[in-house]
């Protein structure tokens, strides 16, 4: 739990003190939800990292962490945050 809170949560707070000041800054909606947005980047890096290794022993399939893929997973999550995942 010390680790927890030393760790993860100072950089959690580094990243919602860099969302509010994008937000500041007009580069995010003034009605979104900055605790929510970091804890949605959190929650999408931390899900990455948990089934990475399910996916290449159970699946049988890269790791979307694997050099050749790290590249396409953390574009395609940036842009499902920026731009959603309907047509416009």
């Amino acid at each position: 739990m010390e680790m927890f809170k030393n760790k993860f949560v100072v950089v959690f707070d580094k990243l919602i003190d860099f969302l509010n000041h994008a937000q500041k800054q007009k580069f995010l909606v003034s009605g979104a939800n900055t605790d929510i947005i970091g804890t949605m980047i959190f929650g999408c890096i931390t899900h990455l990292m948990r089934t990475e290794m399910l996916r290449k022993t159970i699946l049988g399939v890269p790791g979307l962490l694997d050099p050749d893929h790290i590249e396409k997973t953390i574009k395609q999550v940036a842009d499902n945050l920026l731009n959603g995942i309907t047509p416009r």
